[in-house]
């Protein structure tokens, strides 16, 4: 079987290099665009590093200082503990309200499901036996 030019020519890559062309225009201004990240290349490790340098001495400063830092923050903790353990009072008072309301609430649609359904049985049809009527498939 022979391939036609016609039925291979949308599968063919184009034989214009017009794309390739520009693609090379664009490449003599590349140390342009290979200078501004090189211009900020030294910036980041020298922020990165004294960054890391603060970083250690306040660390070094806090652990000589412990003791004192600790001393200084201990009413605060205090304070913070005595007013969780009040949220926590207050939540499992809550708590205990929700599920009492949720349980009456719960009894009420009970008894309403049940009037429900003594009128829906009330209702149904029943034939000459007595019997309810087999139910309907569909």
């Amino acid at each position: 079987m022979t391939d036609l030019q016609k039925t291979l020519a949308r599968y063919r890559l184009p034989l214009d290099r017009d794309h390739l062309k520009q693609l090379g225009s664009f490449k003599q201004f590349k140390h342009l665009r290979s200078a501004m990240p090189r211009r900020n290349d030294l910036r980041g490790p020298l922020f990165f590093g004294i960054g890391a340098a603060v970083l250690g001495v306040a660390g070094f400063f806090a652990w000589k200082h412990r003791e004192q830092i600790a001393e200084k923050a201990k009413p605060v903790i205090d304070d913070a503990k005595a007013k969780l353990d009040v949220a926590a009072a207050k939540s499992r008072s809550f708590l205990g309200e929700a599920k009492e309301k949720a349980g009456e609430l719960g009894a009420k649609a009970q008894e309403k499901v049940q009037d429900l359904g003594a009128k829906a049985t009330s209702a149904v049809r029943r034939d000459a036996t007595g019997e309810l009527p087999p139910p309907e498939v569909h």
